[in-house]
C-alpha cells in the first residue's frame, strides 16, 4: 500500500533587477532607432525633386506690375519644395515687392503655389523737407518714387509725417465739395500749429483755419456758395481766401490791393 504526496506549487521567482534595466533601454532603444529611421525616411522623401514647385499662379489686378516682374523678382529668392517652403517667407519675398500692399500664399497639391496680390493704389504725394513719397487710398504711406510715374494730376499733402491719415482723411472730406464745382485739389497743408491751407488747380489759396471735417466744410461751402457773386460783380481771378471769419471771408482779387502804391521817386 502507498502514501500519496500532494505536489507542491512552483513559485515564480522575480526577474533580477539588472534584467529588467537591460530590457527596458533595449526596449527603448529600439524604439530610439525606429524614430531616427523614420525621421531620416521622412526628410529624404520630402526633399525628393518630384515635390518641387513646378507652378506659380498670382492673382489680383496687375496694373503697376506685370506677371513677369512678379516671377522675375521673386522666384529666385523662394526656399524649399511644396512640403518645406515656408509660406511666411514666401508671403515675405512678395511683400517687399514694390507696388505691393498685401498678400496671401498657399499651396495646391501636387506643385502649386497660388500667391493672391493686392497692389497700391496712388491716392496723393507726401511731400517733405527732403523727399517725397505715395500714399495710398487707405491713407498710408510706401515705398514708392512719384517720379516713377505719372503723379501730375495727385494732390500734394504736406504736415507732421505722423499726421498723414489724418491729412488724407480731410482731403477725403473737402475733395467732394470741390469736385461739384469741377475745381480740383492741388495741395493740402497742415501747419505746425494747426491751421489747415488748401490750393486748388485754378491758383488760388484757401486758408481754412483749425477745426475739424465738419467745421472746414462748412466754410468751404460757404465761400463755395457766394464765390460766383464776387466773380460777377469783380471779374478778376481771385488769389487767395481767408475763411477763418465765423460769419464770412476775406478774398484778394488778382491787381486789387488797398495798399497804396509807392510814389515815383523822379516825380
Amino acid at each position: 500500500m502507498f502514501a500519496s504526496r500532494s505536489a507542491t506549487p512552483a513559485v515564480a521567482r522575480p526577474m533580477p533587477w539588472d534584467v529588467r534595466a537591460t530590457l527596458v533601454a533595449t526596449r527603448l532603444l529600439v524604439w530610439v532607432m525606429l524614430a531616427v529611421v523614420a525621421g531620416v525616411g521622412g526628410w529624404w522623401v520630402v526633399h525628393q525633386p518630384m515635390f518641387a514647385i513646378r507652378r506659380i499662379t498670382v492673382d489680383g489686378p496687375m496694373e503697376r506690375m506685370t506677371l513677369g516682374q512678379y516671377l522675375d523678382q521673386a522666384v529666385p529668392r523662394l526656399q524649399g519644395n511644396y512640403f518645406t517652403l515656408s509660406l511666411q517667407q514666401a508671403q515675405q519675398v512678395f511683400m517687399d515687392l514694390p507696388w505691393v500692399r498685401s498678400v496671401a500664399v498657399e499651396r495646391r497639391w501636387p506643385d502649386r503655389l497660388v500667391v493672391r496680390v493686392q497692389e497700391q493704389t496712388p491716392a496723393a504725394i507726401w511731400r517733405s523737407d527732403d523727399d517725397s513719397e505715395l500714399v495710398n487710398t487707405q491713407g498710408e504711406l510706401f515705398d514708392v518714387s512719384p517720379n516713377d510715374i505719372d503723379s501730375s494730376d495727385l494732390p500734394v499733402l504736406q504736415g507732421d509725417e505722423d499726421s498723414v491719415p489724418t491729412i488724407y482723411a480731410m482731403l477725403q472730406a473737402l475733395s467732394p465739395l470741390l469736385d461739384a464745382q469741377r475745381i480740383k485739389v492741388q495741395s493740402l497743408i497742415l501747419s505746425p500749429v494747426g491751421t489747415w491751407i488748401l490750393k486748388t488747380d485754378d491758383g488760388v489759396t484757401l486758408t481754412l483755419g483749425r477745426g475739424d471735417a465738419a467745421q472746414l466744410s462748412q466754410r468751404l461751402k460757404r465761400y463755395l456758395d457766394t464765390v460766383g457773386q464776387v466773380r460777377a460783380r469783380y471779374p478778376r481771378a481771385v488769389e487767395s481766401v481767408d475763411l477763418r471769419y465765423p460769419d464770412g471771408y476775406a478774398i484778394r482779387l488778382q491787381g486789387i490791393t488797398t495798399v497804396p502804391a509807392p510814389e515815383n521817386p523822379q516825380r
